[in-house]
């Protein structure tokens, strides 16, 4: 974190990068080292996403836009790591939904379709100073953690061997 009137400099960019990370790679249960879905929605392992903010940017020539390509970019990777509620059913008679064999919720490595778009921050053509980036990261973490804590909920079905010619009409 910096304090008004600094400098923003490379260190308390990748600082602030650092914090991001470190909040939100955490936690990670389910994913491709470890996923119970029917079909495979994971994208990424328990360690998450590792930043380079660090290799991207100059040492010398530090602007708005490399600030928040490189933050947004590295937000809308973290957009996937999100809480997901798995609901495994089996059908019995033509009842999709007559016994709940599983119902957890985890924090899970998604894909990148269930990534988010993140927004907002200094423009790129504006001078911001040391609270403007630290109002930027706060915004970013806030919707990041929005976006991680809307649990998405995906609904399995299964049909048990011994109905299968009741829950499908045929023999």
């Amino acid at each position: 974190m910096t304090t008004a009137g600094d400098s923003i400099t490379k260190a308390n960019i990748v600082a602030s990068m650092a914090a991001l990370s470190s909040t939100y790679n955490t936690g990670i249960v389910w994913g491709t080292h470890s996923q119970p879905f029917q079909t495979d929605i994971t994208g990424g392992n328990a360690s998450g996403y590792s930043q380079t903010l660090a290799a991207d940017i100059s040492d010398t020539n530090i602007t708005a836009s490399t600030i928040t390509v490189n933050f947004r970019a590295y937000a809308v990777l973290l957009s996937r790591i999100r809480s997901v509620k798995l609901l495994k059913y089996y059908q019995i008679q033509g009842n999709v939904r007559a016994r709940t064999d599983y119902n957890e919720t985890n924090i899970t490595n998604l894909q990148d379709s269930y990534k988010k778009d993140m927004t907002g921050g200094p423009a790129s053509d504006n001078i911001i100073d040391a609270s403007d980036l630290d109002d930027f990261v706060s915004a970013l973490s806030t919707a990041i953690n929005n976006n991680r804590t809307d649990t998405v909920t995906i609904e399995e079905f299964y049909c048990h061997s011994n109905c299968h010619g009741s829950c499908h009409g045929s023999i």
